[in-house]
């Protein structure tokens, strides 16, 4: 193959089966690969994930010098030789026109954000998804919304190379919105971000509340990381303090929304209130040493 239009990046930490899933998807897209690289940068796994990547001829495996996923990321965009640079996650399934959609919406910005289509897999005789994945399908993931705020999440994302030439690469050091961050950089250069909803994928909703919690934890954790790193954004994180005791508003009104294809309101929105105050929770934590 020659050099390609394409470069598709995906970090992959121990998620085996759902990296099978995701290049399983990829193998499908619509006009196939002829011109795509496929590059699964592999993030301290313990069973390397070269493993699964040699039964795709199409995708390359890589190793990333330092931990975290935006480190991984960042591996990947050295590696990648194609025009354009598309972002998913291991446990993302790009739908089949993924590609096509993406890479045809990139226009002069060179900067686009798909849709990331939440999915529930457990389900009772109804139909009903339980209440943690109620919460996920009514939450998680409203790209539209993050595009509003200038960014995009890099479970779907197209960049075009040359934005990184002129932005950098992502925060390595960074737990959690690594991507927040490269978007406010970009902005701030006058970027400005597009959403396309044609171009998606499809993410499993969480199921437990332990993934939930270590999600929601991660956040501010990210979040922690990044306001230390000025004296404005140090005292924005106190002032967030005794805001975030108040109930999570915003939340409570999506699980409203969609309460209809939900679980009972009472019982996601209880979800909603464990899930909010467990990040109050690791707030003071963080702030109190």
């Amino acid at each position: 193959m020659g050099t390609p239009r394409v470069s598709v990046v995906i970090p992959v930490r121990d998620d085996p089966d759902r990296l099978r899933t995701c290049l399983d998807a990829l193998s499908h897209q619509e006009g196939g690969l002829s011109d795509v690289e496929v590059l699964v940068v592999d993030n301290a796994s313990r069973d390397p994930a070269a493993r699964v990547v040699a039964e795709y001829p199409f995708a390359r495996a890589l190793n990333a010098p330092e931990s975290g996923s935006y480190a991984a990321r960042n591996r990947g965009i050295e590696a990648a030789r194609g025009e354009l640079i598309a972002f998913t996650d291991a446990d993302c399934i790009p739908e089949r026109s993924w590609l096509a959609r993406g890479s045809s919406a990139v226009g002069e910005t060179g900067l686009v954000a798909g849709r990331v289509r939440v999915f529930a897999s457990a389900a009772d005789a109804a139909g009903t998804p339980d209440p943690i994945e109620s919460y996920e399908l009514a939450t998680a993931f409203p790209q539209q919304q993050y595009v509003r705020a200038g960014y995009g999440v890099t479970a779907n994302l197209f960049v075009r190379r040359e934005l990184f030439a002129a932005v950098g690469t992502f925060d390595a050091q960074l737990l959690s919105g690594g991507d927040l961050e490269w978007g406010q950089r970009a902005r701030a250069q006058g970027v400005r971000v597009q959403y396309c909803a044609d171009a998606v994928v499809a993410h499993p909703a969480r199921k437990t509340w332990h993934e939930l919690r270590r999600k929601k934890v991660r956040l501010i954790d990210g979040e922690h990381q990044r306001t230390r790193q000025s004296v404005s954004g140090r005292w924005r994180w106190r002032a967030k303090l005794l805001r975030t005791l108040a109930p999570p508003g915003g939340d409570l009104a999506a699980v409203w929304r969609r309460r209809h294809s939900l679980a009972p309101f009472w019982r996601v929105a209880l979800v909603a209130l464990r899930a909010h105050y467990a990040q109050v929770l690791r707030r003071w934590q963080l702030a109190l040493g």
